[in-house]
């Protein structure tokens, strides 16, 4: 049994699922997903969930599979994974893990610090719901006691903002000197981090933004309970709260498309930002192989002799 696993990474709208989709042309792989957004049932268009066409192609798996607006820590994820990918192994195929949520896919390779878990039970509670009510407020908490994790989050990101404060109001130390541990969920595979030009990624991003609505993603919103619409809100899922808005008539449609369009560029900057960090820690660590695919300069098929012969030897 050949323990070997491929990581496709890379901002949002780079192709990912279209690379893994060709690595399954030339080898035995099942899809494991790392976004987030496409954990949940019923988000579909707004996530770009893979279609029925695709899925056909090869087994995907932890897709729409969170029927309740719950979170779905790190922790959690990562010990999923562990033990899917050896299932996969055992049918002989080689799990190609596909998405561009960052803390997911550095979990394949780094484990949260002991002591974490254990008193902290990925939890999604009110703590802090009263007294910092807002994304601003929570990080100007954060940054009174540790400027160094603060720094690290974006003032956005509320769920791992409470996180990181949870973390503190647990253990009573900073969150910033849990440093995750070097621990592969394999020994052998590749690491690709898919790259386009700025301006490139940026016009599909665009190009993406008006293709999703004109696939029905307002409607989509529009169908979503009200427990889902707020989670989608405080998850960060980018132009579901934008379209709501819209929605109610209070902004027009040119408005609402480009800030969506803003915010998901803004978001593919943060996530090269992390991937380039990420890559570093994979060559500092001498995980067996990491690279950087640049896909307009690229022949594809370098890079699928590339895994062939490290697959094969």
């Amino acid at each position: 049994m050949k323990k070997f696993l491929i990581s496709v990474i890379g901002p949002t709208g780079s192709g990912k699922t279209g690379f893994a989709l060709e690595l399954a042309k030339h080898f035995p792989i099942e899809i494991v997903n790392a976004d987030i957004g496409q954990m949940y049932r019923p988000f579909t268009i707004g996530v770009a969930q893979p279609t029925d066409q695709e899925k056909r192609i090869c087994s995907h798996h932890l897709f729409q599979f969170i029927l309740e607006p719950a979170d779905f820590c790190v922790a959690e994820y990562r010990q999923r994974v562990g033990k899917l990918i050896e299932e996969i192994w055992l049918r002989g195929a080689i799990p190609v893990i596909v998405g561009g949520s960052t803390f997911y896919q550095q979990a394949l390779f780094f484990e949260q610090a002991v002591g974490i878990s254990s008193q902290l039970r990925c939890r999604s509670d009110n703590t802090f719901s009263d007294a910092f009510s807002n994304h601003t407020a929570l990080w100007e908490q954060l940054h009174l006691f540790d400027p160094v994790r603060a720094a690290a989050i974006h003032p956005n990101d509320s769920y791992r903002l409470r996180r990181a404060l949870e973390i503190w109001h647990a253990t009573g130390k900073k969150p910033s000197s849990f440093a995750p541990k070097f621990s592969p969920l394999a020994s052998q595979g590749i690491a690709i981090f898919l790259r386009l030009p700025r301006e490139v990624l940026y016009e599909r991003i665009n190009q993406r933004t008006h293709e999703m609505l004109q696939l029905g993603w307002l409607e989509e919103v529009a169908d979503l309970p009200e427990d889902w619409r707020h989670f989608a809100q405080r998850k960060g899922l980018i132009g579901y709260y934008e379209l709501e808005q819209m929605l109610a008539d209070k902004q027009p449609i040119e408005t609402t498309i480009s800030a969506i369009q803003q915010q998901t560029r803004n978001y593919a900057k943060r996530q090269e930002t992390f991937f380039r960090k990420l890559n570093r820690e994979l060559a500092r660590y001498k995980w067996p192989e990491a690279c950087i695919c640049d896909l307009t300069l690229s022949n594809l098929n370098l890079y699928i002799k590339q895994i062939k012969s490290m697959y094969e030897s």
